[in-house]
């Protein structure tokens, strides 16, 4: 038999869903495409039946779930250590895929009794601080988290809020306290009650610019965006989680990876994906240095975990 690879782009903007929306999207998709090369893919649950009506509740802003609270703090980060080195030749980014097994990746992680997002970020972190030049703030790694888990919400509009997982540079190098306070922060920080207020101040600051006029909202939001907000963050790791898919087409599927788009500040950004039995890690980045890449290869190599590389 001779199986033909097919690679999907699809480039979705968190103003219309997020990385949840955007699964069940290419799900679907992937499955109509099947079936137009005359595959025999059947009605499950795991896929959205594009011939249906959507539901009403799948296009609710569900950030008006949360529950209201009293004294919202005003969240300004610290400014967090960035990476910073001269711009590559690849326009508009570098992609590069690292592809793990994932029984190999989940019992590494087991044995450590930490999760597989949390040794990932131990990776992360250490390839940043690598990655650069200062000691004199710390590295923050923005974790996005799926909120359709603390609510009954079947929203598949942008439903995501993240947050930050803070070490000191200095730190790094004590492998076991690290990895283990980072799935400590993970716990503690991951919440419901901690999301909520969250949610709760940017419902409130949405109420407060609603009727402002357009030109300025749109400059206030950028310069917040930019000199604000991405300021507070190192890098960004997003775990997608394990893709599932029906028996009839997992055939039809070697692997799945993710690339996150490279912002203006933030010269690396990093995401997770497993499917079909790999977990790939898939690193963008705009810059030619390639301390971060070769970071994450030699503690691999340290841990004895096989891995294949493409780009």
């Amino acid at each position: 038999s001779i199986y033909v690879t097919h690679t999907t782009v699809n480039r979705f903007f968190h103003i219309l869903t997020d990385w949840y929306g955007w699964m069940e999207f290419l799900k679907a998709s992937t499955s109509e495409y099947l079936k137009l090369l005359w595959h025999e893919i059947w009605k499950s649950p795991l896929i959205k039946d594009v011939s249906e009506i959507p539901h009403a509740s799948e296009m609710k802003n569900d950030y008006k779930k949360a529950e209201k609270q009293k004294n919202i703090k005003w969240y300004r980060d610290e400014k967090a250590l960035k990476i910073v080195w001269k711009t590559g030749n690849v326009i508009p980014s570098e992609v590069i895929h690292f592809d793990i097994r994932w029984n190999q990746i989940k019992n590494y992680a087991k044995k450590l009794g930490v999760s597989v997002t949390s040794l990932m970020l131990w990776y992360v972190v250490i390839a940043t601080a690598k990655a650069t030049k200062w000691n004199k703030w710390n590295i923050h790694i923005q974790v996005p988290v799926n909120m359709r888990q603390f609510y009954d919400s079947e929203t598949l509009v942008n439903f995501s809020l993240y947050v930050l997982i803070k070490v000191k540079k200095e730190n790094i190098w004590d492998f076991k306290t690290l990895v283990h306070d980072i799935q400590n922060q993970i716990k503690a920080k991951a919440t419901k009650e901690h999301l909520n207020e969250k949610m709760c101040y940017a419902n409130d600051t949405e109420k407060k610019i609603r009727f402002l006029p357009l030109f300025f909202k749109k400059y206030l939001v950028r310069a917040i965006f930019r000199f604000i907000w991405n300021n507070t963050i190192s890098n960004t790791l997003t775990n997608i989680g394990i893709v599932n898919l029906p028996p009839e087409m997992w055939k039809h599927i070697l692997k799945a990876d993710a690339c996150l788009w490279p912002q203006v500040n933030r010269k690396i950004s990093c995401a997770l994906i497993t499917c079909n039995d790999i977990t790939t890690l898939t690193i963008t980045k705009t810059i030619k240095n390639k301390q971060f890449e070769n970071s994450i290869i030699d503690q691999l190599e340290k841990d004895n975990i096989e891995f294949s590389l493409h780009w």
